[in-house]
């Protein structure tokens, strides 16, 4: 059997790394060595040797730490300036993810969004993916739908609540990429059976993005979440 010799492994790795990079320039998100080598599934050390490869081609740039396709400088900031505002709106959120837990028929809440993947621009929304008791999804979303308007004056800014399942249909059938991400990135903030239940449920998001599902310790159920909010979550 013939084995793959280490320049075309190093090649591979380099041709992941710009794949990802890839996807995630669609949406202005540069990323971290952390972030790329949990979104390859390689060893921080590897996505370092990868981005080195690809800097050296010309491929990529980098500023202030995160790597990009396009104007690093310009993403850098952006991020940046977004995740400050992600910490500050955080402590609201989870504020709004106990109030959602308290709905009759609620079984467990993340969030979602671009909040969880650690940023939120000055016009952006707290989402909430929400999961349900059987046969009550409609009337959960009911209910969180006339508060929000009676008592939020209908303001989606801290309570906008745009994904229900419920737990008798916790796979999410849409596989793609996008969809994937978004699974990966939810962050649990009630529900915890139910959570772990929808997360093995979706495994096969792990697999698409080729990230490792590995359980944090100490509590931290979340699959993915930017370090610049791991303080605040719980």
């Amino acid at each position: 059997m013939r084995l793959a010799s280490p320049a075309i492994d190093e090649r591979a790795k380099a041709r992941a790394a710009l794949r990802v990079l890839a996807y995630f320039d669609v949406f202005d998100h540069p990323l971290t060595v952390a972030e790329l080598a949990r979104f390859t599934g390689q060893e921080e050390d590897e996505a370092r040797d990868a981005l080195a490869e690809l800097l050296i081609a010309g491929t990529v740039r980098q500023h202030l730490g995160y790597w990009s396709l396009g104007d690093a400088r310009k993403a850098a900031l952006a991020r940046i300036a977004d995740e400050d505002r992600a910490q500050r709106r955080m402590p609201k959120a989870l504020r709004m993810s106990a109030l959602i837990a308290r709905f009759p028929f609620v079984r467990a809440v993340f969030i979602s969004g671009s909040l969880s993947k650690g940023r939120l621009d000055a016009e952006g929304d707290i989402d909430f993916f929400i999961i349900t008791a059987p046969g009550r999804l409609w009337v959960a979303r009911t209910m969180l739908v006339l508060f929000k308007k009676l008592f939020l004056l209908n303001s989606r800014r801290d309570f906008c609540v745009n994904y229900f399942i419920d737990t008798e249909h916790l796979t999410i059938e849409d596989r793609n990429r996008y969809t994937a991400t978004e699974v990966v990135t939810l962050i649990p903030t009630y529900g915890n059976g139910t959570t772990e239940a929808f997360f093995a449920r979706n495994a096969w998001a792990f697999v698409v993005i080729r990230m490792r599902y590995r359980r944090a310790a100490a509590g931290d159920r979340r699959p993915y979440a930017s370090e610049a909010l791991s303080r605040n979550a719980y």
